[in-house]
């Protein structure tokens, strides 16, 4: 079967002298027509520059003669006005609006149906399909009291267009017959040479006569390759001799393969060596049947072999080593061609490491890690194949002990989980009994408080005139403390409501919840302190009982700890940031010392013994902020007042359900 000819374009079979022609003609026409083109962009641009500068100028005049029609809201005035654009024949309607937006008078030319817009556009000129859209201010007094709007048809572009594109052709046509009549004869003095050179080659080619020689003609590309032709030909009664230098070329690589290949047999050596020397058993077979199969030194260790013994379990020979072996794997017995090297070679792949259990003729029993891989000749055949063995029955034996200890470890952490859930099920059960206990405790304290209280009130009112001033001072003291005790144990229960309540959170308007706060307190008044809330404070996340108690502490805590005859001064604001929103509570009291920052939110810790306080408030702030997910700090200096912050998840857009 004759090769396919490759395709080739039909100009490759074109005289040179045509070709030449044609690279002249092609060349000329695509030179007039970028210039053509280039020239008509230039001409479309000119014109649609101009159409708009001339528009602008009309619209502006006409801008100029409507403002006292507009001024004085004569719709009648205002349509003579725009009726004088008849004298431009571009022009194809136009509409003028006044300061409202709202059209106030229109022109169309007859036979055009126009369309505008409800509202004047943007000022300056915008191009559409089918025209020219201008809009100009109309401006009086530096104040804009409505638009104008023209309309411009493009029919003088398009008719420019056309004349230039049939001058064009025109053009592209004449110069076209120039540019033929030209390379007809311009082509000439560099076809001739080629044509010489082409006969002259199928010459030498037909009678085999290499004492030809091409005329030179010049030095040009052609001349060259004339000389370098001249100089093959000479080259050509050479060639024994080249022949006969490439034969004793030859006999050198022959020489220097020898050398190579016992290099080769060197290299070899070495590697059985070393594969003699590996502690892991190495196997080899040295066809793709593997019928016969030999080991290092290992292996035949491994297997109670001998040199020379023939390892494969797949050979021929009854009597063959090889054949009193016995594979397992998870007790079933494995037949030869499952076996890792046999694989590796009939597969032609790598076999990764496989366990076998393997049963020697002398009855010992060892566990094998066995893997394979086929060895290939360049093209990819498969030629034989490599194993390599471990032993690794004692490594088998540690992961079955580790295996028991991991399971006896399991099972007393089982146990153990078991009584860990027993005593923290009774530990929650005491806990509630003693936090229970705890509150009805305190909730049962009031009531001998209240009795305390009110038989002093009763004596200090009703019988402080039969006491002396040490008595009546002693009553005092026994009021105030029981005011004082019944405030601590109101405080621990609040404390402990905090602890043990399980609370909803909602989205919280913290300028309403302020707002209330300080309106419900007395305490809070402006004759008694000024509080400053910087507005918005945003919607958080939490719950508005909790929120009141924390704000209320620490708005009554700015009151209180202020030196005497100082006003309360007190500003809140916040800080939204990337996951929390941070709210701060300022005040010009006393300060805390840097040490004592920390300490403070600790229950029944004070910040001075010289202002009463049970050393609660902080406490529940501080819980009530962590039971919403948030934090608590604050930063003081003594005699710079406080700022108290808190941070708090901000508020979740509600769920929608489907």
């Amino acid at each position: 079967m004759k090769p396919e000819k490759p395709r080739r374009d039909w100009i490759h079979d074109w005289p040179i002298r045509q070709k030449l022609m044609l690279v002249i003609m092609l060349t000329c026409g695509a030179v007039l027509l970028l210039a053509c083109g280039l020239l008509g962009i230039y001409q479309g641009y000119k014109f649609s520059e101009t159409l708009v500068r001339n528009t602008t100028v009309l619209a502006d005049v006409l801008a100029r003669n409507t403002q006292a029609a507009l001024s004085f809201q004569d719709q009648s005035a205002a349509q003579q006005t725009l009726m004088a654009l008849q004298a431009e024949t571009n022009i194809v309607s136009a509409c003028l609006y006044d300061a409202k937006g709202m059209r106030f008078a229109t022109y169309s030319r007859d036979g055009v149906v126009a369309s505008f817009p409800d509202h004047p556009m943007a000022d300056g000129s915008h191009f559409e399909p089918d025209g020219l859209t201008v809009s100009r201010p109309v401006i009086l007094n530096g104040r804009r009291i409505g638009t104008i709007l023209l309309q411009s048809s493009l029919q003088g572009l398009y008719e420019r267009m056309r004349l230039f594109a049939g001058f064009a052709i025109f053009v592209i046509v004449v110069s076209g017959c120039a540019a033929y009549v030209l390379s007809s004869r311009l082509q000439r003095p560099i076809s001739r040479p080629i044509r010489a050179l082409t006969e002259t080659a199928r010459s030498i080619s037909d009678k085999k006569d290499f004492t030809l020689r091409v005329p030179a003609h010049g030095s040009d590309e052609v001349g060259l390759l004339t000389d370098a032709l001249n100089q093959l030909l000479a080259t050509i009664e050479e060639r024994d001799t080249a022949l006969r230098a490439a034969n004793e070329l030859l006999r050198g690589e022959i020489a220097e393969r020898t050398v190579a290949q016992r290099a080769l047999e060197e290299s070899e050596q070495r590697l059985k060596a070393l594969m003699q020397a590996l502690p892991v058993g190495v196997s080899f077979s040295y066809d793709a049947t593997c019928h016969h199969i030999s080991g290092n030194a290992t292996l035949l260790a491994q297997v109670e072999g001998v040199a020379n013994d023939n390892m494969s379990a797949s050979a021929p020979e009854a009597n063959a080593h090889g054949r009193k072996l016995r594979f397992f794997q998870a007790g079933r017995v494995i037949a030869d061609s499952e076996l890792p090297l046999q694989r590796a070679v009939s597969e032609n792949r790598e076999i990764k490491p496989t366990e076998f259990e393997v049963l020697l003729p002398s009855g010992r029993r060892w566990i094998m890690e066995g893997s394979g891989a086929p060895i290939r000749d360049r093209e990819g055949n498969v030629i034989g194949g490599v194993a390599v063995t471990t032993d690794i029955t004692e490594r088998k034996r540690v992961e079955n002990t580790l295996s028991e200890v991991h399971a006896q470890l399991a099972e007393k952490a089982t146990q153990l989980e078991t009584v860990v859930e027993q005593r923290t099920s009774k530990l929650r059960e005491t806990i509630g009994e003693l936090e229970a206990f705890s509150y009805s405790i305190a909730h049962d304290m009031r009531a001998p408080l209240r009795s305390l209280r009110g038989f002093s009130d009763i004596l200090i009112g009703e019988h402080a005139a039969q006491l002396d001033e040490q008595g009546r001072d002693f009553l005092r003291r026994i009021a105030k403390s029981a005011a004082r005790m019944d405030k601590l144990i109101q405080d621990v229960l609040s404390y402990s409501r905090v602890v043990r309540s399980d609370f909803p959170l909602e989205p919280v308007d913290l300028g309403q919840l302020l707002n209330g706060i300080i309106d419900s307190y007395p305490l809070f008044a402006a004759e008694k302190a000024d509080i400053l809330i910087e507005a918005p404070l945003p919607l958080v996340q939490g719950n508005e009982a909790m929120l009141t108690q924390i704000f209320a502490n620490l708005i009554g805590n700015a009151v209180k700890f202020v030196s005497p005859g100082t006003k309360a001064r007190i500003k809140i604001w916040a800080e939204p940031g990337p996951e929390h929103i941070r709210l701060f509570v300022q005040d010009n009291g006393i300060g805390i010392e840097p040490d004592q920052c920390e300490r403070i939110f600790a229950i029944f810790q004070q910040v001075s013994r010289r202002f009463e306080g049970t050393g609660i408030g902080l406490a529940i702030v501080k819980k009530a902020v962590e039971r919403m997910g948030g934090k608590v700090g604050v930063q003081s200096q003594p005699g710079h007042g406080s700022i108290f912050w808190i941070e708090i998840q901000p508020a979740q857009p509600p769920r929608t359900h489907p």
